[in-house]
């Protein structure tokens, strides 16, 4: 990522889409994705029950959430070595010399 200094955390999800490979971005959004679902369905059964509450929904939901950023953000870490592993090195661009 470029060294710039973070203001805010409005856009956190926009970097993560423009600046990562796209393994990675694949892995994270199909993981945030993954536990969004996953907090429903979960929250889903926890309002079936005798006793629930609206805090342990939430707090059900973000947990899922997060761990599906995690799991996804390892995954696609590990799919980006991979292919970086079977592509090679990447050539480096060759510099003009430049005469006076």
């Amino acid at each position: 990522m470029p060294d710039r200094r973070v203001q805010n955390t409005d856009n956190f999800l926009g970097d993560l889409w423009r600046e990562t490979s796209w393994p990675v971005r694949l892995g994270v959004f199909t993981g945030i994705a993954l536990g969004f679902i996953a907090g429903f369905v979960i929250d889903g059964n926890l309002l079936m029950g005798p006793a629930f509450s609206i805090a342990m929904l939430l707090v059900v939901m973000i947990g899922c959430l997060a761990g599906g950023f995690f799991v996804g953000l390892f995954l696609g870490v590990i799919a980006d070595f991979i292919v970086g592993a079977i592509r090679g090195p990447e050539a480096k661009p060759v510099k003009k010399r430049r005469r006076p």
